[in-house]
Formats: structure tokens, sequence, C-alpha cells
């Protein structure tokens, strides 16, 4: 019981008790059963409503498409046991309508289906079974005793966090099911997670969440719900890490609260031997900036970063004082993330310009960004809402063409063209 007092910090994310208590309490194996999924005949039409009314996601899954198209295969980097053991001692301590969608062209044929990769070992846990360490099941170990590493024969590596059922807007499922990639679901809400788990995902998942200290910590989850039919996935999404519990924050319905355990994102990839990462999603309502300070860019590379982030009311006084471009033109972005990001190598790729706005990073060093062929005098850019169409509540009809940024990616031949 002394490590599982330690996780509530001050604990180093490479110590090696902390990486084994997290593999066996809070991660859970790949699941070898047939989907479960919604968007499988019979389509739940309700529910996948999201695919032509949800104007974000519409946006998210275009980009990616044209990033990770289904011919380039991208091998997940792996540590070897001798560089997981070197690195932990270098490392320091839904809308009530639908919207009418217009493509600009019709949906391209899907691409980049390929055999099924074969999942290392079966990770169904009954819905009955119970951890010692809480309510959700321990991961068994593999008759050698060793936690397998992501399949060598997956296409890519993901991770999302705020996952929530594992298929409502999620900004992964589709290079599972059509590019054979693996990855790590991340969701906190138990509802939602116990939900993601029937939905047989051929990845890691955890009910924990990410860390917002380079340690882990306990922190409090507020969830939001509705009786009976008036639940729905999109108030289950606003579920977010509250700084201050007392303050009495909006959300829909009526307002839970859990205990959850965080982890830094070190200690997940050194948990699951991976030290590369193809699609980071970040979706943790709220508390993205601290996840993504905490992260160690240094040590875990990533390709291409989905970050949902609302401008904060204090940053208004940054933006302001740009000479550049005028103020509406910085009504979604936030020029703290922006340059944050940035500085740590990533291109500005495009962002949806929205009150709750989706923002793209593209790592500079990485085979897409060469892809891009992106101009020198473009490679540092603000102001991308000023070039292009804002979504705003009340429309009713979007178009994917105008709210893709056509000007930095000429080698590009992209979806909404």
């Amino acid at each position: 019981m002394r490590i599982k007092v330690l996780t509530e910090g001050p604990l180093q994310a490479d110590d090696p008790e902390l990486v084994d208590y997290l593999r066996k309490n809070y991660l859970h194996l790949p699941n070898n059963l047939p989907y479960n999924l919604k968007e499988q005949k019979p389509v739940d039409l309700v529910y996948t409503q999201y695919k032509t009314a949800n104007p974000s996601w519409i946006f998210i899954n275009s980009i990616l498409e044209d990033l990770f198209p289904g011919q380039l295969q991208i091998q997940p980097q792996i540590f070897s046991p001798t560089q997981s053991q070197s690195l932990m001692r270098f490392f320091p301590s839904q809308p009530q309508s639908p919207l009418q969608y217009f493509p600009s062209q019709p949906p391209s044929q899907q691409r980049g289906f390929f055999p099924s990769h074969p999942v290392t070992r079966p990770g169904f846990f009954p819905s009955e079974a119970q951890s010692e360490e809480g309510s959700f099941p321990s991961n068994p170990q593999s008759p050698e005793g060793v936690f397998p590493s992501p399949p060598q024969t997956a296409r890519g590596f993901f991770i999302e966090a705020g996952a929530l059922d594992g298929e409502y807007l999620s900004n992964t499922l589709q290079l599972e099911l059509k590019q054979k990639w693996t990855g790590l679901l991340i969701e906190a809400d138990q509802q939602s997670y116990n939900v993601l788990r029937e939905k047989n995902r051929k990845t890691w998942t955890s009910p924990a969440c990410l860390a917002t200290q380079i340690y882990p910590h306990n922190v409090i989850l507020s969830s939001f719900g509705r009786q009976g039919k008036n639940s729905n996935w999109l108030d289950r999404g606003a579920a977010r890490i509250e700084k201050d519990p007392v303050w009495k924050g909006e959300g829909p319905g009526y307002k839970t609260f859990q205990h959850i355990q965080c982890f830094p994102t070190l200690t997940f990839l050194l948990a699951l031997n991976v030290t590369k990462v193809n699609l980071f999603s970040l979706d943790v309502e709220g508390v993205e900036m601290d996840v993504l300070r905490a992260f160690p860019f240094d040590k875990i590379t990533v390709d291409v970063w989905v970050i949902e982030h609302i401008k904060p009311n204090e940053n208004q006084t940054i933006v302001s004082r740009s000479s550049q471009v005028t103020e509406e033109s910085w009504k979604y972005e936030d020029a703290e993330l922006v340059a944050f990001m940035e500085a740590r190598n990533y291109y500005f790729f495009d962002m949806f310009c929205h009150p709750i706005p989706d923002y793209v990073f593209v790592n500079r060093d990485s085979e897409i960004f060469k892809r891009l062929g992106v101009p020198n005098h473009l490679r540092i850019r603000r102001g991308l809402c000023f070039h292009k169409a804002n979504w705003e509540k009340d429309e009713t009809e979007f178009i994917l063409a105008l709210h893709r940024d056509k000007r930095h990616y000429p080698r590009l031949r992209y979806k909404g063209r």
C-alpha cells in the first residue's frame, strides 16, 4: 500500500514502482472481441448523427485523413528494455437539429484497409470483476510475466485523452478501423469508461487521467448528465477536472463528483514501452495547458497534436498588443498556446475557428511536415481565423472547404479542396 499512498504525490514519473503500479491497476489490454459500435449495422442513426451534425468532428476527421493517408505506413517506435531503463535513469525526478453538410466534393473511397493485426493478449474484463485498488479490474499478467508492447504490425500509435465512450466524437476510431492503428484511450469518468470497455476497441485503455503536474496526484472530476431520454454523450463529454471544487461551474443537467487518480504522460508511455506517438488527441476540458506544461517534449516524440482549447479571458491582453492583425482575427485563437507549441518545434497547421476551438499542430521534424512543403516564411504564423471562415453557433450550413486553411501546404491535396 506504500505505493498507493505515494501516488497522491509527489513521486517521480519514471519511478519503477509507479510504472508497475499503473500497469497493473490502471492499464487494460486491447480487447480481442468483435467490435460493438453504434456505427455498425444496424446503424444507430441518432447516435451517429455527429458525423454529419458536428462541424468540429468533420473538420478534424478531414485533416487526419489528409495527414495520415491510408497508404502511408507508420510504425510505432517502441522502447527496447535497455532504452527503457536508460530513460528511467536519465529522466529527472448531441445538437438539437442536424446541420446541412455540404462537402466540396463527393467523399472519396475509403482508403487504407489492411488485414487486421493480431491482438497480443486477450483484454476482456468482465464488468462484474473488481480490483482490490478500486472499482476497475486489474490486468492479468501474460504467461511470460511481461506486459506486451504494441504489436509491430500496428501501422501507427495514438493517444486520446478524454476518450468518452470510445466512439462518440472519437478522433482516433477511424484510424483504428481503416488503417489498423492501435493506441491508448484515457477516460477518467467511470460511467463513460465502462461503456468504452464495451466497445471492444483494439487499444489499451485507462480509467485514470493525465496529470497536470510532473508527478502523480489525485483530483476531483465533475461529471454532468440528465435523466432519462434527455441524457446524451455531449453532456458526458463536459466532465472536467475541478481546480476549485467548491466553485459551482456551469454544466448540463445534474453534477456529480469523483476522486480520480492522475499519472504523468511519461508514466503511461513507460508502462507501454512506447517512445513515439503519431497522433495525440487532447480533450481534457480546460486543463490542457497544464497537461502540456507537464509533458516531456524532450523525451517523447509526437508527430501531430489535436487539442481542444478555449482561450482564457486573461489572454485578451496578450492578443490586444499584436500590431500585425486586428483584434477580430484573434477572436478564438490563443496566442499563448500557439507560442508554447511553436517553441517546442511544432507548426501551427490549422484550427477550427469556433467558441470551443480545436488546434492542429505538426512536428517540424516529422515526415508529415516534410511532405507539406511549407515555405520558410509561413512556418511561424498567427491569426488563422482572420483568413478563413469562422463557425458561429447560429449557422446551419457547414461547407468544409471554407473552414480549412489552404495557404500553407501546397503539396497536400486535401479533402476540403
